[in-house]
């Protein structure tokens, strides 16, 4: 939640594009990460508004268009996490606040999978998995469905850009997800579940 806020605001205030979210790019303090333990939902809206979820790492980022690696996006070249990068940036395309939304849905999906996105495939099978393979879908958990978290991992990933969700209708479905779980009293650990490669905590 605050992760999707803050790509929101930083997209719709100055122009930013981060182009490398991925899980090890979002920080949790540790006086926060002890707080958590045997929490409940409900504990997370005041946790991230005092500013203990971070998002880092805006080395590879756009500001308004621009970008300070223009060596690393030469013919031939992608910026980002492979794991975590949309088609059109595996096809050299510069990126757009809406290959933030693909990886933004990466990231949820490695927080509500067994193992994380693409695992146990090698490098060539995850890029043609993302270029023509159908989108990841956290399966089996009727809980999630009501909450509408799968749909919009889907919607996430659209091959097309331009028919993904904004990041900001990307933060209100997540707000309304965080209300639902609130009142329902759910704890963290009936929604997320993790792997090996996951070991961020909650959006």
């Amino acid at each position: 939640l605050p992760v999707s806020r803050t790509l929101s605001d930083i997209f719709d205030r100055e122009g930013i594009v981060h182009r490398d979210v991925k899980s090890e790019n979002i920080l949790l303090s540790w006086p926060a990460a002890d707080a958590l333990q045997g929490s409940s939902l409900r504990d997370l809206k005041p946790l991230a508004e005092t500013g203990a979820i971070k998002l880092c790492d805006f080395t590879l980022s756009l500001i308004n268009g621009e970008s300070r690696v223009h060596e690393l996006t030469q013919k031939g070249y992608f910026v980002g996490t492979l794991r975590y990068c949309g088609p059109e940036i595996l096809c050299t395309e510069t990126g757009d606040q809406f290959s933030d939304v693909w990886s933004l849905g990466i990231v949820i999906y490695d927080m509500l999978s067994r193992n994380g996105a693409y695992f146990g495939m090698d490098r060539y099978a995850v890029m043609s998995h993302i270029l023509d393979g159908p989108p990841l879908e956290v399966q089996n958990d009727s809980i999630r469905d009501l909450f509408g978290l799968d749909a919009l991992i889907v919607r996430m990933q659209n091959k097309n850009p331009e028919e993904r969700p904004t990041m900001k209708e990307v933060y209100s479905t997540c707000l309304k997800v965080q209300e639902r779980a609130t009142l329902e009293e759910l704890s963290p650990s009936n929604i997320t579940s993790s792997g090996p490669e996951n070991n961020t905590a909650n959006i």
